[in-house]
């Protein structure tokens, strides 16, 4: 099963619940998940409410599960290239664009 061999689990579909809660659980321990496509929704966020949240950095945070494993999560499930931005990461974003021009 993916769910169980994948590190990095990214979304960029623009529909809704396309990581469910159940996907979550099944996902290997400490998975890395996001969201880049054009809505909020595309990750069950609201449905991991009940879990331990530990805040690893801003942006990052750390779901546990009840049987122990952990899931990471970035921007809360929002857009991650606006949630996890950095000053840094625009303006290198921003010459390399000027470059290819």
């Amino acid at each position: 099963m993916l769910l169980l061999q994948a590190d990095i689990f990214v979304t960029a579909t623009g529909n809704k619940d396309v990581i469910t809660l159940d996907h979550m659980r099944d996902m290997k321990d400490r998975a890395i998940v996001c969201n880049i496509g054009h809505f909020d929704n595309e990750i069950q966020v609201s449905s991991l409410s009940n879990y331990v949240w530990n805040e690893i950095k801003p942006q990052v945070d750390e779901i546990e599960f009840p049987d122990g494993k952990r899931m990471i999560l970035l921007a809360k499930g929002r857009l991650v290239n606006l949630g996890c931005a950095t000053d840094t990461l625009h303006l290198l974003c921003l010459h390399h664009s000027q470059i290819r021009c």
